[in-house]
């Protein structure tokens, strides 16, 4: 038998880093829970939505300190979608404090090198006047090729 091994390495150099542990999606919108790498949060830290390959709108969440240097982060959906017209793709940042520089949220730190094709997370309807009359829409939680946390927004997508 004729066996080939291939060994692949990928390295990512990046400093400050959120790394993200827990992903729920759930009640209209996602909660992260991960640690923060190289910066410190301040009480104004914040997490950010903004709409990948164009200037707009930032939609912040919520962002409280857990065990030292870990966090929980909450964004809520409508909020996206109330800004689809900037797109549907967000890219998700943590702002450690009201002046500092967003840090990508990703998740860089496991042996699963490409979390795209094996991580899924489930579609949740955003409910409200947000969705209007033009059908149901849906966010949902996803990473892309460099394993970066993202959210998309769908309209009249099922919950695959």
């Amino acid at each position: 038998m004729n066996e080939r091994a291939v060994l692949s390495v990928r390295s990512w150099l990046r400093w400050p880093h959120a790394e993200v542990h827990e992903i729920w999606p759930a009640d209209g919108g996602v909660t992260l829970r991960g640690r923060l790498y190289g910066a410190e949060l301040a009480p104004t830290a914040r997490l950010e939505a903004r709409p990948r390959g164009a200037a707009g709108p930032v939609v912040a969440g919520e962002v409280t300190p857990t065990d030292e240097p870990g966090f929980t982060a909450r964004l809520a959906y409508d909020g996206l979608v109330r800004e689809r017209e900037a797109g549907d793709e967000w890219d998700l940042w943590l702002r450690p404090d009201a002046d500092a520089e967003p840090v990508r949220v990703a998740r860089i730190l496991d042996d699963i090198a490409d979390k795209q094709k094996i991580l899924r997370y489930p579609a949740q309807p955003v409910a409200g006047k947000e969705a209007g009359e033009d059908g149901e829409w849906w966010a949902r939680p996803h990473y892309t090729g460099a394993n970066d946390l993202s959210v998309r927004v769908e309209r009249d997508a099922p919950p695959a």
